[in-house]
């Protein structure tokens, strides 16, 4: 079998928490990923600003501020994988 007629047997659309894939696109999860790749970022930028400059302060004050965005988009996106995991509650 010739490379050029290889057929993956992996989709390329967005995975899910589950495990398969999914192709919708959910707002929540967006912003989620967003706030915790702004957090790294953020860390990132602290460090090379205190190496670059020798000031730990302004390095300190960015890994905070980092690790809480980062830790906010991480706890967005498990509230809303669970509440989208989640049962519906039965009437009593």
């Amino acid at each position: 079998e010739s490379p050029s007629s290889f057929s993956s047997p992996v989709s390329w659309g967005s995975w899910s928490s589950t495990g398969g894939t999914t192709t919708e696109s959910c707002p929540v999860k967006t912003l989620a990923k967003l706030l915790e790749a702004t957090g790294i970022a953020c860390v990132m930028v602290g460090l090379l600003h205190g190496i670059m400059t020798g000031t730990l302060w302004v390095e300190l004050y960015a890994g905070i501020i980092g690790v809480v965005v980062f830790l906010a988009g991480r706890g967005l996106e498990r509230l809303h994988g669970r509440k989208k995991d989640a049962p519906p509650a039965s009437p009593r």
